[in-house]
């Protein structure tokens, strides 16, 4: 066997090669031939609709950078026609910006990958999608069949124009409304009383409530945090990287006792806890709790199976578009609010305060002496110096109050609903907690720093420019004056 050859039996499914380099159609046409698909291939987008028009194509891999019609285009063109079930597009690109994965993925692709492929990656992608469009296959022949049938078989069809509506649903980048439609389709698709869709923050470590239907997490007010130390059937999904089906949950190892006086309604019989993975990385877990006994059978897990390889897609999706989202308005180093996005949650602000004659002032913040701190330590300590100074106050406001990096050593906070006692009051506080604060360089040495603080409070006929320029000319007051100190202009 050819060590191109992926040692699996493959069905006669058809592959469509849409790219301009001749090598590279060569090397993949051998490789999807070698194992036993059929091949067709096009230079560019309009030859590739030539093909799709004239011939019965499984799949699609499409180049994005070509001549005559590039790869967007060409995605564009086929998602008229076809739907990402009926027809899956898989990207290839040499580009990894994620702006360009995230425009792919906007157009209607189903996946990517870059140049250069790794065979076997490339290959169980395709399959994937292929197994997906199959089975999708299989749920539209048996729909057409099943029309005039008996009852049961009329719920078959009810479940599978569901499943239809959920993935059709799933095509939002929008936060809210992607996590509506899952908490309109899920519940009702696996018949299960309860549900809840938990993100994976891998840098915390920690799985995150993202949405549910259980009522009495409503009043819960604070973020529904699950940590790795605490175990349970969600954490050995994590590292099992497979879905975990208990019949039987109050009898199982994760129940917890309850108390005597506690209720005994069993929320949880019948659990499934299903991991959702995207290249083999695991982005959040589906948990599915109280459905019938009938449901308890093999097909059943194998739709839920199917619909969280489109969820975990969708999922990860949007997690990436939210990435890039925040990028856009947060300043890299602090991780702060960066100015440009300032002005718009200043003038919402603004607007709120005129509206409902709320109090609203500014706190201009600059680190004294902060050139030669540059200068004395280096860049690097430069660089801690203010990630330090924006954790510190950051701690000390109010979840409601807004931080913001203004540009080099200058910070903003915007305090909605206080006055300017209140605002000299917390400004204080601040310059005071900075003034003792011992900030570890690089080299395990100690500094301290002070900060000068301008302060103005908003009146009716303030706007954004108006109010922070009071502040900016009170920070230079204080400055002026001695540093280390706060300074309050009221408006004239």
């Amino acid at each position: 066997m050819d060590n191109n050859q992926i040692d699996d039996k493959n069905s006669k499914d058809t592959i469509l090669i849409i790219e301009d380099d001749e090598a590279i159609i060569e090397i993949l046409k051998i490789f999807f031939k070698e194992n036993k698909f059929e091949v067709f291939t096009a230079f560019n987008g309009k030859q590739g609709l030539d093909l799709i028009s004239r011939g019965d194509i499984s799949l699609i891999l499409c180049d994005i950078m070509m001549p005559v019609m590039d790869g967007y285009e060409t995605l564009q063109n086929i998602r008229l026609l076809y739907n990402q079930l009926e027809m899956p597009i898989i990207m290839m690109t040499a580009k990894s910006k994620e702006e360009d994965i995230v425009k792919a993925f906007e157009l209607g692709a189903n996946d990517y990958i870059t140049k250069p492929f790794n065979f076997r990656v490339l290959y169980s992608r395709v399959k994937t999608h292929l197994t997906l469009k199959n089975i999708n296959d299989k749920f539209i022949k048996q729909n057409e069949q099943l029309k005039n049938l008996t009852t049961r078989l009329e719920k078959v069809l009810d479940n599978a124009i569901n499943f239809v509506g959920f993935t059709q649903s799933l095509n939002y980048l929008n936060k809210k409304k992607l996590f509506d439609n899952i908490k309109k389709y899920l519940p009702v698709m696996f018949n299960a009383e309860y549900f809840s869709l938990f993100i994976y923050n891998k840098k915390q470590n920690q799985l995150e409530l993202a949405v549910h239907n259980h009522k009495e997490w409503e009043t819960k007010e604070e973020e529904f945090i699950v940590k790795e130390e605490k175990g349970g059937l969600m954490w050995d999904t994590v590292k099992a990287k497979k879905m975990m089906r208990i019949a039987n949950f109050s009898q199982s190892k994760y129940s917890k006792k309850k108390s005597e006086n506690e209720s005994k309604k069993k929320y949880s019989e019948n659990t499934v806890c299903m991991p959702l993975i995207i290249d083999d990385d695991i982005i959040g877990i589906l948990n599915l709790n109280n459905f019938q006994d009938e449901n308890m059978t093999s097909e059943h897990f194998a739709n839920i199976r199917m619909v969280t390889n489109h969820l975990a897609m969708a999922l990860n999706n949007l997690l990436l578009h939210n990435r890039i989202e925040e990028q856009a308005i947060k300043d890299e180093l602090t991780g702060l609010f960066n100015r440009r996005y300032l002005f718009t949650i200043l003038n919402n602000c603004i607007e709120e305060a005129k509206r409902y004659e709320n109090p609203l002032s500014i706190l201009m913040f600059d680190i004294d002496f902060f050139k030669k701190i540059n200068d004395t330590y280096g860049h690097d300590n430069g660089d801690i110096t203010l990630k330090n100074t924006a954790q510190t106050i950051k701690q000390i406001l109010r979840k409601s109050d807004i931080l913001c990096r203004f540009g080099g050593e200058e910070f903003i906070a915007i305090l909605t609903h206080t006055t300017a006692s209140n605002a000299i009051a917390i400004a204080e506080r601040i310059r005071a907690e900075i003034s003792k604060n011992q900030i570890i360089l690089t080299n395990n040495s100690e500094i301290t720093i002070t900060l000068s603080i301008g302060i103005s409070s908003f009146t009716k006929t303030d706007n954004s420019e108006s109010i922070i320029k009071r502040a900016d000319d009170a920070l230079y007051e204080a400055k002026k004056t001695g540093r280390n100190r706060c300074v309050f202009f009221d408006a004239l």
